[in-house]
């Protein structure tokens, strides 16, 4: 969807300002028991919020579908506005006049395979299954990864985007010595 177009178009049709928001997801979740793969999840999901101010009321829409049209989003954000019964005045923020640049830390575990990935979860549950004598379960091996890129875009000008990835493992053990 081509925002600019999207913008100027509601402008056109009397809204006093819109912002469309972006949220791109992208997870990696896998987990290992007794050796052999438990779970294997991968989603890549992107969802589209546009608000509006129409008469003086502020409507909201939402939609995953990149391609849904034009006329839908605008009709369903002045249908939205149509209905309210606030009094509230509403404001869509332009923007501040300064961002600060944050430097990141990079990382590759988005080149790793998840071949790779599987390995390492098997060797780390092996690991922890002989660390000690006494454990004698390892409930849950998983690796988990996701990236998430959020976008602001407006008619006053705002133009931005910001992009987190984490990856993280979590392993548990049950140990037993005696009764306890």
């Amino acid at each position: 969807m081509d925002f600019k177009v999207l913008i100027d178009r509601a402008l056109r049709e009397g809204f006093a300002d819109v912002e469309i928001s972006t949220r791109v997801n992208k997870s990696l979740s896998v987990s290992i028991f007794n050796g052999q793969i438990d779970k294997n999840q991968m989603s890549n999901l992107t969802v589209y919020s546009v608000r509006g101010i129409y008469n003086g009321k502020m409507s909201y829409v939402t939609f995953e579908d990149p391609n849904e049209s034009l006329e839908f989003v605008i009709k369903s954000l002045k249908d939205n506005a149509n209905v309210l019964t606030t009094d509230e005045e509403f404001e869509i923020f332009g923007g501040s006049k300064h961002y600060e640049t944050k430097v990141k830390k990079t990382s590759n575990f988005y080149e790793i395979s998840p071949q790779v990935k599987v390995e390492m979860l098997t060797k780390l549950e092996e690991l922890v299954k002989g660390k000690d004598a006494r454990i004698v379960h390892v409930p849950y091996c998983q690796y988990n990864e996701f990236e998430t890129t959020s976008s602001i875009f407006n008619s006053k000008g705002l133009d931005l985007s910001q992009t987190n990835r984490a990856a993280y493992i979590i392993v548990g053990a049950v140990a037993k010595e005696g009764e306890d």
